[in-house]
């Protein structure tokens, strides 16, 4: 309070060492802090924040629709939306997506008949991939591809969860189906260099 918010880089500094070290949603406020003193010295200037950093570079910007069928096979409460269990709800839900314009879909490894009847996520076996896996990657990343056709993206969320054995096999399993990315998370660097 009192600070010019024009000194983007000072009141960073402050901000940063002036909070509580080790807060893990910390910086997701310090981003939406970072964006409002942008956003205020470019009012100021009577310029769009782009020109501040660098000047226009596009005009449109590609979306994605993320964790497509995951919340509504698994979580459904938290998207508001009727559970859906099997392949083909889900694809269904995927005409909607591309309907609505969305030109790459991202997902989560998901399948349907779990022991309730429910979509399961696959089995966490301490980073091992197993069979049973590979085997409902295939069925729901084949079952979307059919239905999306060639020219929708295919993105695949696989977290932290394999090793990178697993998700070496796990990939050539997908190739056929070209997706846009497998996304995969390690705290392992050297495994990733492999």
């Amino acid at each position: 309070i009192g600070e010019d918010p024009r000194r983007i880089e000072l009141m960073n500094e402050r901000i940063w060492y002036g909070g509580r070290p080790g807060v893990p949603e910390r910086q997701k406020v310090l981003a939406a802090m970072d964006l409002a003193l942008w956003d205020i010295k470019a009012k100021w200037l009577g310029v769009p924040v782009y020109e501040l950093l660098g000047g226009l570079f596009r005009d449109r910007i590609p979306l994605y629709w993320s964790h497509f069928a995951t919340y509504r096979a698994v979580w459904p409460e938290v998207v508001g939306q009727p559970p859906t269990h099997t392949y083909a709800e889900w694809a269904a839900g995927a005409r909607d997506v591309v309907a609505q314009g969305y030109k790459v879909l991202k997902t989560n490894l998901i399948a349907e008949g779990g022991p309730d009847g429910r979509a399961r996520l696959p089995r966490y076996l301490d980073g091992a991939i197993d069979h049973r896996t590979i085997d409902d990657a295939v069925n729901w990343i084949g079952t979307l591809r059919d239905v999306v056709g060639p020219t929708i993206g295919i993105a695949v969320d696989v977290q932290f969860d394999y090793r990178m054995g697993g998700i070496v096999k796990l990939a050539r399993a997908l190739e056929q189906f070209d997706l846009y990315w497998l996304e995969v998370e390690s705290l392992d660097p050297d495994a990733l260099l492999a």
